[in-house]
């Protein structure tokens, strides 16, 4: 059993605001949950221990949950592709022949020894009130990570304060396409391979050159709003 609260003023009103310290949420985070998580643990979780390798060995692989497994020459049975499952799969290779390690195999060929999972949560629609409030505030000039008014009009980051090209792959996908494309064209990035953040006025590379996952994420970008 699960149960949402929501936050009840002295004078009455009441007012659905999201903890957050919570362990859990609903759909779109927009409320908090109370769950008793350990009644969603599987069978054998309390067996369950941490790998032994140090911190200071680790060697770390990135990769999206459907991306790791999706192809049909992955080696992966049909249900587990695409899925969570697909990690839990031994001794796959190359269209099942036996030859090429794929997937889990192929990360510990390669001594791979911690796998993080990119964005593996829920995605609210394109219509989702918190998600256009939050798109238009860090759009507007006053967002200190703001380029708005320069030739590369995206979001930077603290850590890269420059125009992002995550920012524009993240345009690409909401209703800005056609300012990103523009944008797009005004990059040089890493000569022509996507980068971290590019120079706001100038499209030249900042950081982060060669930025592979960045390239993956700006393919899909393009490939969905060209489609439209």
């Amino acid at each position: 059993m699960v149960r949402y609260y929501l936050i009840e003023f002295a004078d009455g009103s009441v007012t659905r605001s999201a903890d957050p310290w919570a362990r859990a949420a609903g759909a779109n985070g927009r409320r908090s949950m109370v769950v008793d998580l350990s009644r969603t643990d599987p069978d054998g979780w309390d067996a369950d221990r941490r790998p032994t390798t140090p911190i200071s060995s680790d060697v770390i692989w990135e990769t999206h949950i459907g991306d790791f497994s999706n192809a049909q020459s992955s080696g992966v049975p049909a249900e587990h592709r695409g899925k969570y499952l697909a990690f839990t799969d031994s001794g796959t290779t190359l269209n099942g022949e036996g030859a090429f390690p794929t997937c889990v195999e192929y990360l510990k060929n390669l001594g791979i020894t911690v796998v993080q999972l990119l964005p593996f949560y829920g995605f609210c629609g394109e219509d989702d009130p918190i998600w256009k409030n939050t798109v238009a505030m860090i759009r507007d000039e006053s967002y200190p990570l703001s380029f708005a008014g320069h030739a590369i009009a995206e979001i930077g980051c603290e850590h890269a304060p420059h125009p992002w090209i995550l920012s524009i792959c993240n345009s690409l996908l909401s209703d800005h396409a056609e300012s990103a494309l523009r944008h797009l064209r005004r990059t040089a990035m890493d000569n022509s391979v996507a980068c971290e953040s590019v120079n706001e006025d100038t499209g030249e590379c900042e950081t982060g050159e060669a930025f592979a996952t960045c390239a993956g994420f700006l393919s899909y970008a393009l490939y969905c709003a060209l489609a439209r």
